[in-house]
Order: structure tokens, then sequence, then C-alpha cells
């Protein structure tokens, strides 16, 4: 048995003799899918099983990635198995299964969601995710409902060569004059709902977060310019020009590799798609706004040898077995370390032909804004290494 085959069996063991109940934590790449058939598998053995619910978080979960892991492992077991959205789910009351098997179930644990678990009943649960929640209420709400049993972490994985080592840059940008100016009448607009709020002695966020949606809140109109300052500087950042220029600089400094593209803007991923296209280099745009025939299309493209760059707008983090990539680079941070361990999972595979190369990680990031303190955030405890350009980039890489 390899390493894989040994860490899924393991993982497996631990949650039967937890009376085949609890979470297990693998990150992307190790096999999470794999330790859910398995476990279907063993219950069926052992324990007679007649049912099996697999609650996902996405359509694509749900109508392709499980499905054609089911099929390639144990298609024997399809007859016994639903898989359904958590989205749908949480709606059903009263129905019973012997075992749920709840993937990403740290999606599943917020006040609308979790109402699947009280109205509804099963004999046996496995979570099954890459990361533990990060709020203490949802941590807290899981090891009621389905307590973590095993878990390996990423260091961990690389460790054991269950996943890529990799290489982690932060590279800034500059906005340009124009958005220099928004940014800083966005933010003068917060601070001034925050100092107005602050001081009348109210915990800001909180009261904004109430005040917003009651109209006869005395913070009402203070809360709103609170949430729109905070989100329209937020938006300035992520779609700021001179990161399509650095994302391009960056791409063809390295033609030898695959790339992903973690943007939160549509019409950022489509722009830098053009801007590929037109220099040579082939690359798709994938994001909610395409029609779902466009979207299959753009992934089967993605599948080629030929197709170098995949620009994503908040659909590809999680959810789909993607392509052998070995590089991304992330336009649009946020501060939790879910987003970035679920980003990262995506360059994480490891190259059967090169199974010691390293992938390569590249947040942009503008410089003297928030989104510094974003990712100095999603970073805690990562060993990142700030850099000033592509140029000190291909140097460290020993890139010519």
């Amino acid at each position: 048995m390899n390493n894989k085959n040994i860490i899924q069996q393991e993982a497996l063991d631990t949650w039967a003799s937890n009376l085949y109940t609890g979470t297990v934590i693998l990150s992307t790449g190790a096999g999470k899918t794999r330790v859910g058939i398995l476990a279907i598998e063993e219950l069926i053995e052992k324990m007679s099983i007649k049912s099996c619910l697999i609650v996902v978080p996405t359509i694509n979960l749900r109508d392709n990635e499980w499905e054609s892991e089911i099929e390639k492992w144990a298609p024997n077991v399809r007859s016994i198995v639903e898989i359904e959205c958590i989205n749908t789910s949480y709606k059903w009351e009263e129905k019973f299964y012997d075992l749920i098997i709840v993937d990403e179930i740290h999606r599943t644990l917020s006040p609308e969601f979790r109402k699947f678990y009280y109205n509804n009943r099963y004999t046996y649960i496995l979570g099954l995710t890459a990361t533990s929640p990060e709020e203490k209420e949802y941590k807290d709400l899981l090891d009621i409902l389905c307590p973590i049993v095993y878990s390996i972490t990423t260091k961990e994985a690389v460790k054991l060569k269950l996943i890529t080592d990799y290489n982690l840059f932060n590279i800034p940008v500059t906005f340009t004059s124009a958005e220099r100016v928004k940014y800083r009448t966005y933010t003068s607009m917060y601070l001034e709902a925050v100092h107005a709020i602050s001081g009348g002695g109210e915990r800001v966020f909180e009261v904004a977060n109430i005040a917003k949606d009651d109209p006869y809140h005395k913070y009402h109109a203070v809360a709103k310019k609170f949430w729109f300052g905070m989100s329209a500087r937020r938006w300035v950042c992520y779609k700021a020009h001179n990161k399509i220029q650095k994302s391009l600089e960056i791409i063809e400094a390295f033609p030898d590799k695959k790339w992903i593209i973690f943007s939160q803007h549509t019409d950022f991923v489509d722009e830098l798609q053009q801007h590929l296209l037109s220099r040579g280099i082939m690359a798709i745009s994938y994001h909610s706004k395409m029609k779902k025939v466009i979207r299959q299309a753009a992934l089967e493209t993605a599948a080629s040898p030929l197709c170098r760059v995949i620009c994503s707008a908040m659909a590809l983090n999680t959810g789909y077995n993607l392509p052998a990539i070995d590089a991304a680079i992330c336009v649009a941070s946020n501060s939790t370390q879910l987003t970035e361990i679920q980003q990262r999972g995506r360059i994480s595979r490891i190259d059967s032909d090169n199974p010691n190369k390293k992938a390569l990680f590249i947040n942009l990031y503008v410089v003297d804004t928030q989104e510094s303190k974003w990712v100095e955030a999603k970073n805690k405890g990562l060993k990142g290494k700030d850099i000033h350009n592509v140029t000190e980039l291909k140097k460290l890489l020993n890139v010519r």
C-alpha cells in the first residue's frame, strides 16, 4: 500500500472505532472522496446498511464528481446511494438514512443549513473536509454533531508525499491614480461611519449589522454607509488594473507552468482571458455568469495540455477535479485561512511524472491598502516570502 492508501485506511479505521461517527480532515488531493466510498463499502459489509445519503455543497459535486468516483471505485454501491446538495436537503424533514456522508461539512453548519441535522434521522455519519471551521460557534457545533476523529495537516500531508510541496510568494502592485482616489473616498466613508458608531460607545460591527436592515434604528443611515464604504473599497482592490498587467508578466515569465487565477470578479477574469488570448496564450474563463453548457466546455478545454491558464471567479476553489495545475495567482484575497487552504488545494496534487516538483502560489495585493493585511492574515503560520517584482521571483526560483 502507498502512503495515500495507508492514510485513507487509518482514517476509516479511526472513524469506525468511534462507532462510525465523526469527521475526517484530509487536504485536497489526499483522497477524502475515497474514504467516503470505503465507508459505504464497510457498512454494507459489516452493518448491512440499505441506504446512504451523500450531502454536497455544489451541483458539480452532486452530478459529476461523486458519481464518477463511485463508478470508478465501487459501482456496486450506487443502488443504495442518494446524492443531494445541502441547499436542497436542509429543507427536508423526517427523512431517514442508515449512513450520511457530508462532503465539505464545514459548509453545512450555518443556522439555516444545520436544520438538516435537527429535522432528519440517521444511524451513522461521516463528515469530510480539508479544514476545520474557523468560527468558534461552528467548531462547537461540529463537535456535537460530528466530532473530528482524524486529521492530517497540510504540512503532514506534504511530508507524507500525499500532496506536493509549494513555494508561496506575495507581490505588491499599485493603484492607478483614479483607483487611488476611489479607494481613499470609500475608506473615508467607512471610517466616518466607524467613528460615528464607536463615538456612541457601541460595538461597531454588531451595531452596523443590526442597523443596516432596520430603517428605524438610530444608526441605520450610518450603518448603510459603513457597509457600502467597506465593500466598495474592497472591490477597488479586487479589480485593480495593474493586477492584470502583473498577472500577464508572471504567466509569460513561466511558460512551462499551467496556471489557475483566483479572482472574485467576472469582468476581471474575462478581461484577463482576452489579454492572454491576444498574446497567443490559450486560456479559459470560468464563472457563474456563463451558461452551464459554456462552463462545461470550458472545463473540457482546461483539461487540454494546450490550455495554460484557467481564469476563475469564485467558482473553482472547491468541488472540481481539475487537470494537473502547478501554479496559482490569487488576485483577490480575503483574511480567512479556509479560502487559502482551498485554493492551495487546487495545485497540491502530486505530479506522477515529477513527484518532487514544487507548486507555486502567488498572492497579488495592492500596496498600502487593507488588502495587505488580508494577505498577512490568511498566510499566518505559512512560510510565505514578500518580494518586489517578477525579476526577483525568477531569481529565487532559478529561472532565466
